[in-house]
C-alpha cells in the first residue's frame, strides 16, 4: 500500500505547471529531532485536475494543511544529460488545518464552524451528527 499523511505548513505559493498540475512544498516538522533546535522536511507535492484547483485556489503560502495521498518516484535527463530523479507527494485529498482569519467578531458569524473550512449540521436534539 502506498499511503502518506502530511500535516504541516506551505513553504512556497502554490502554482499551475503548464496548466497540467498544481506544484508545492509542505514544510512538516519531525517529531523527535536529534538536537534541541527543530528539523524540519519539505516534501514537494503535486495535486492534479479539481484537487489542484482547490489548492490553487485556496491556499497560501504559510497556509497550514492536512495532505492524503501517494509517493511517486521519477527520473528525467537534464539539459546536460545527467539523469534527475525526483520524489513527489501526489495530492488525493487536502483540508485546512487552521482558522481562517475573519474579519467580523465571532458572534456576528451565522455559520458557527465555517471559520474551520466546514458546516455543521444538527439533527432535531440539537446534537452534530456524523
Amino acid at each position: 500500500m502506498n499511503s502518506v499523511i502530511l500535516m504541516g505548513t506551505i513553504a512556497n505559493e502554490p502554482n499551475w505547471v503548464e496548466e497540467k498540475y498544481c506544484k508545492f512544498t509542505v514544510a512538516v516538522p519531525r517529531k523527535y529531532a536529534k538536537d534541541k533546535e527543530r528539523e524540519t522536511d519539505f516534501i514537494p507535492c503535486i495535486a492534479f485536475g479539481k484537487m489542484g484547483d482547490f489548492v490553487g485556489r485556496f491556499f497560501r503560502k504559510s497556509s497550514r494543511i492536512l495532505v492524503d495521498g501517494e509517493i511517486r518516484t521519477g527520473s528525467y535527463e537534464d539539459r546536460e544529460g545527467r539523469k534527475v530523479y525526483t520524489t513527489n507527494v501526489v495530492v488525493n485529498s487536502a483540508e485546512f488545518c487552521e482558522k481562517a482569519n475573519l474579519e467580523k467578531p465571532q458572534k456576528e458569524n451565522p455559520n458557527p464552524g465555517k471559520e474551520f473550512g466546514f458546516y455543521q449540521q444538527k439533527d432535531d436534539d440539537g446534537l452534530p451528527f456524523d
